[in-house]
């Protein structure tokens, strides 16, 4: 497993303990959103900052949403 596999695998399996526990999709969505923005603000010059998040309003409809939970396999 490469490395980036292992963190996204740690980062579902916390969002998704999360989620068990009773917080709304929405609220764990919002946070990891933010989360993201800012490490990318605090890494990024402004010019790059600015073009990641052009970049993912540009992608926004090559979002697929999440099958469900029971058919995903991250073990």
């Amino acid at each position: 497993m490469s490395p980036i596999d292992n963190l996204f695998r740690k980062y579902w399996n916390q969002h998704t303990e999360m989620l068990e526990q009773g917080y709304k999709p929405l609220e764990v969505a919002a946070v990891l959103m933010v989360q993201a923005l800012t490490i990318y603000k605090t890494v990024l010059n402004a010019d790059e900052y600015q073009k990641i998040v052009d970049g993912m309003s540009d992608r926004r409809d090559e979002i697929k949403p999440l099958p469900p939970i029971e058919k995903i396999n991250l073990q």
